[in-house]
């Protein structure tokens, strides 16, 4: 029980050990707590805490989320995350921006659809955590393919344990997991135009 947050500690034969520590990130990057308790045969609780929203908080929450008219951002952006939902609000962020969408389930499927669209993508959201093929294994696929793709990773962990490895390497960019509209707009605007 003492090791449930650690990193890639996990139980089960092919697990990645790496939902329950990406889910504390997450929640202590909101001031927030995370209670398991458990019992042999009976189960396991975990309760999420969270401070209240402060009424700046939910202003700013509302505002993120009216329709926008479409600003000056252009082409064509590649999404992808093995979660379903993710890709979706992240395509319906990046339409509101002005955007086309494309979306990619897994590393394989975005080294397809980069294949088949490489002119037209001006750059790639990705996941740094999915089944299969890594993220960090999806952008060397990408790269070989087009050295100067631009690469916005996306990840619950925070920027220096996700991108360690890949430090030295241009053309890329972080938005940490949750992200909102705004905080995606500016980490794109810097990426495409830095």
């Amino acid at each position: 029980r003492a090791r449930i947050f650690d990193p890639f500690f996990s139980t089960k034969f092919q697990g990645h050990g790496l939902g329950l520590a990406a889910a504390l990130g997450i929640v202590r990057s909101h001031r927030g707590a995370i209670r398991v308790t458990s019992r042999p045969g009976a189960g396991t609780t975990i309760t999420v805490f969270f401070p209240p929203a402060t009424d700046a908080a939910r202003h700013a929450a509302a505002e993120d989320e009216v329709d926008r008219d479409p600003g000056p951002a252009s082409g064509c952006i590649l999404v992808v995350d093995d979660e379903e939902p993710i890709r979706r609000v992240a395509a319906r962020m990046l339409g509101r921006l002005g955007y086309r969408v494309r979306t990619a389930a897994d590393g394989a499927e975005a080294v397809t659809a980069f294949e088949r669209n490489a002119d037209e993508i001006r750059a790639i959201v990705l996941d740094m955590t999915m089944p299969g093929i890594s993220g960090i294994e999806t952008f060397h696929a990408l790269r070989a393919i087009r050295p100067d793709a631009k690469i916005l990773f996306s990840s619950g962990y925070d920027r220096a344990q996700s991108l360690e490895t890949l430090m030295d390497e241009r053309e890329i960019g972080f938005l940490q997991k949750p992200y909102r509209t705004a905080e995606m707009e500016q980490a794109l605007r810097e990426l495409l135009e830095g």
